[in-house]
This record gives C-alpha cells, sequence and structure tokens, in this order.
C-alpha cells in the first residue's frame, strides 16, 4: 500500500497552491512526486534521514495517509489554506467545491491527485477571480481579490495584469516584473500585454447558458439528448453540444493506450476523476465554448452531485438539469444486456447518484413504453428557450 509520508513543503495557512509529496511504498522506500522538471533535484537521496531533516528544519509537513491503488504515479497535493479560504468568501468569490477525497491538517486541507486534475483548482478560481477584480468598485474589494491571487499563483498573466493595474506606483511594478518575469520582453512589450489581458474575459462560461442531461445507463437517455440538440438548434442559432464522456476516454486512453476503451474501464476511470477533480471533468466543457462561441451548451451524461456543482460554480449562475427517466425495468436491463454483456451497470459507483438527480432535475423526459418521449422532447425545449 502505497502512503502518503510528507508535503515536501510547509504551505502557508494563507496560501492556495499544488505541493509535491513524499510517498512510501510501505517496504521503506521513499519517493517524491508532483515536482516539476525544474525542481527535479529535490528527489535526489530522498530516504528516512532526509525525510526526517526536513521536517525538523521546517521544509516539509508530516502527514501519514493511504493513498488509493489508483493514484497517478506523478500525483501532487492540492493544498488550500483555512486563512485563504475564509478569506475567499469575504470577498464573495468562494472557491470551487473541492474534490471528494480531501484530508484535514493543521491550517489546512489536502487533495491527492494528478497534476492538472489538481491545477484546474487554481487556474478556476483565479479566473473567477480575476474578472471579480475588474468589475469591482469597491478598492478595498480589490486590493483583497489582488493579494488573494498572488497566495495562489504569483506569475499568472492575470494576477500580474490586476497587481499592475492596482499598483501605488505602477512604473515601478512594471519594471519589476519585466525583471522577474518577463524574460526577453521589453517594458513596451510587457505593458501591451498585460492592457490586453485586462480587456479579455477570463471566463468563457461566463455569459453561456447551460443546460446537462443526466439519466441511467438504459433508460435511452443518449438518444433524448440528440433529439433535443436538434430541435434546440431550431431554436436557438449558436447552440453547442458536449459530453464528459470525451474527457474520460482522454483518461481512459492514458491507461490502456491501444484499443477502444470498454465500458468498464471507462467507469473506472470516470469515477476516479470525478473523486480526484470533479472541476476537471467540469472545465472540459470549456473548450467546446471557446470554439464555437456558443451562448447555449447543451451537456450530456451529468453522473454526480459534485461534477454539476462544479458546472454550476464555473457558470456562476443557475444551471438548467434535464433529468431522463424510465419505469420499465424490464427495458432496461435489455438495453443495458445488448450493450453491456456480463456486467451489473447499475450498481456501478458511476449510476449510484442518477436516481437523486433525476428526482431533482428541472425537468423530466420519461421514455417508458406508451410514452411519447419525441414530444415531451419538443415540449421541454420550447419551455427551456422560451
Amino acid at each position: 500500500m502505497t502512503e502518503v509520508r510528507a508535503l515536501l513543503d510547509r504551505p502557508d495557512p494563507k496560501s492556495f497552491g499544488l505541493v509535491p509529496i513524499v510517498r512510501g511504498d510501505g517496504r521503506g522506500n521513499l519517493c517524491v512526486s508532483g515536482l516539476s522538471e525544474e525542481s527535479s533535484r529535490r528527489a535526489r537521496g530522498m530516504d528516512e534521514p532526509a525525510l526526517g531533516e526536513l521536517i525538523r528544519n521546517g521544509s516539509a509537513l508530516p502527514v501519514n495517509f493511504d493513498l488509493p491503488e489508483d493514484t497517478p504515479a506523478n500525483a501532487a497535493a492540492l493544498w488550500v489554506g483555512d486563512e485563504f479560504a475564509n478569506e475567499t468568501e469575504h470577498v464573495q468569490t468562494s472557491l470551487p467545491p473541492l474534490p471528494v477525497r480531501t484530508l484535514r491538517l493543521d491550517g489546512g486541507q489536502v487533495a491527492i491527485g494528478s497534476p492538472d486534475e489538481m491545477f484546474v483548482y487554481l487556474d478556476q478560481w483565479v479566473s473567477i477571480a480575476f474578472d471579480r477584480f475588474k468589475s469591482a468598485a469597491d478598492g478595498r474589494r480589490r486590493q483583497r481579490l489582488v493579494s488573494l491571487m498572488q497566495w495562489a499563483l504569483p506569475s499568472d498573466r492575470r494576477t500580474l495584469a490586476a497587481s499592475w493595474q492596482l499598483a501605488a506606483n505602477p512604473s515601478a511594478e512594471l519594471d519589476m516584473q519585466v525583471r522577474l518575469f518577463g524574460r526577453g520582453h521589453s517594458v513596451a512589450e510587457w505593458r501591451r500585454s498585460l492592457n490586453a489581458t485586462l480587456k479579455t474575459s477570463s471566463n468563457p462560461l461566463g455569459n453561456v447558458r447551460v443546460v446537462v442531461f443526466t439519466g441511467p445507463t438504459g433508460s435511452m437517455r443518449e438518444e433524448v439528448f440528440r433529439e433535443f440538440v436538434e430541435r434546440s438548434r431550431l431554436l436557438l442559432p449558436t447552440v453547442a453540444a458536449a459530453s464528459f464522456k470525451k474527457v474520460v476516454e482522454q483518461k481512459a486512453r492514458a491507461v490502456r493506450p491501444s484499443g477502444d476503451p470498454d465500458k468498464d474501464l471507462l467507469m473506472r476511470v470516470g469515477q476516479r476523476v470525478v473523486e480526484s477533480s470533479p472541476l476537471f471533468v467540469a472545465t472540459s466543457i470549456q473548450e467546446l465554448v471557446d470554439q464555437h462561441v456558443a451562448t447555449t451548451l447543451i451537456v450530456d451524461s451529468v453522473r454526480h452531485r459534485s461534477v454539476l456543482n462544479a458546472v454550476q460554480w464555473l457558470v456562476q449562475a443557475d444551471v438548467m438539469s434535464i433529468g431522463v427517466s424510465a419505469a420499465d425495468e424490464d427495458v432496461r436491463q435489455r438495453i443495458q444486456e445488448e450493450r453491456y454483456v456480463e456486467q451489473v451497470i447499475h450498481e456501478d459507483p458511476t449510476e449510484i447518484e442518477i436516481p437523486e438527480l433525476v428526482r431533482g432535475a428541472s425537468y423530466k423526459i420519461d421514455t417508458s413504453s406508451g410514452k411519447d418521449w419525441r414530444r415531451a422532447v419538443d415540449l421541454v425545449s420550447r419551455q427551456v428557450f422560451a
């Protein structure tokens, strides 16, 4: 059993960021994961005496908990300092819904996962904070937002642009940024870049209406979704359709590069990613909005409350949900057997939350025998886009 022995840092309660971890294999061997290539030297010679010395010097925070077997080899820790989290509430720019697997430590909490799945929490929070900074009229709130952005992603272009705009001496701030972060840029080039950043909206979903579909396997949800998208495009000119299946397939191919991933692999990988980073799953729909400049995005296959909450946080507005149900258990069972032979689908973790999501949906479409579900789709689409 792999365990986390320490964070290779002692993060501040005021901070929000990614931290490398020291892992043990249960046989006395230690390794470090979550390091960038530039910092890989910090992993050399890691053993029990070296770790003990780091802890005594205050350069590592001791922890002790087991990691799930499916934890990626390059996993890092997402650190959320208590003071940082409290301050986000005061400036009305709350953190996104955190991963299911979190551990409470002195001064904050951590979640462990693949660096790309953890980094989205920093990137997306800074995105929301940057837009709030630009629209805020209260100087004190703007200052607090910039301070938080500096504790999260100090070298991010959005943080630097906000810091420059708010600086008491903008020229001195600009010179300092060029020295530290603008290698190869002139002061004039750096100023133009910061001005361009300040004029750009950071959140592609900020003005997008999002409609999500949920429904159990065997309920004909995919057919209903396709029908709804077709009818919606007759009503609105800028509609884009997306599915969370794509991001899960990409992660599954990293596990099994050859061949198409089967349903069992997709379910296992999908569940791991959702538990590790529901926000990573949710942000996968942003790319489609960037490509199509859509004003309405219809998303299929929301299977977990945490992902729905993450989408809601990204949009910063209400999200309409459509639940697809089928009362004919024999029909559902037949469809499952035809598509997924010898798999107990309804007992899978990816299916457990769906009935509750359907019950709480804004609109419901019943595909049971005798129900004219296509007429129901037409009616719901007109109600949604009235």
